[in-house]
């Protein structure tokens, strides 16, 4: 997973809060990866966000998702394949209320999730 590019594993951001557009606030190319990442006006408004095959939180501007309560974080299946092993910067996802972690992920240290408010 290369340095900075977070955006490359994300799935979707939905913003719940406004039926209107109760669906993907981010399009997803063809190939299912996003080239750019997305504006502060689309991390601002999501309230649920999904990732698959993320490796860390760490690059994630998880401070810039005010109104974010649900993460979703899916691993890459197979035996070998990389997993998330940390939940370092969950802290940063202030008003998060469920944290949903499929499958065995390999994280081995819950502590962090104390320091989300």
């Amino acid at each position: 997973q290369g340095k900075n590019e977070w955006w490359k594993y994300l799935f979707w951001i939905l913003d719940e809060k406004d039926s209107a557009t109760e669906s993907n606030i981010d399009s997803l190319s063809e190939d299912g990866v996003l080239s750019a990442p997305p504006s502060d006006k689309k991390l601002s408004q999501g309230t649920e966000v999904r990732f698959d095959w993320l490796t860390s939180l760490i690059e994630v501007p998880l401070g810039k998702m005010p109104t974010l309560d649900t993460l979703d974080l899916y691993p890459r299946e197979g035996k070998n394949a990389s997993k998330l092993s940390s939940l370092d910067g969950i802290e940063r996802a202030s008003g998060l209320i469920k944290l949903n972690v499929e499958r065995n992920q390999g994280i081995s240290d819950l502590g962090l999730l104390s320091k989300t408010s």
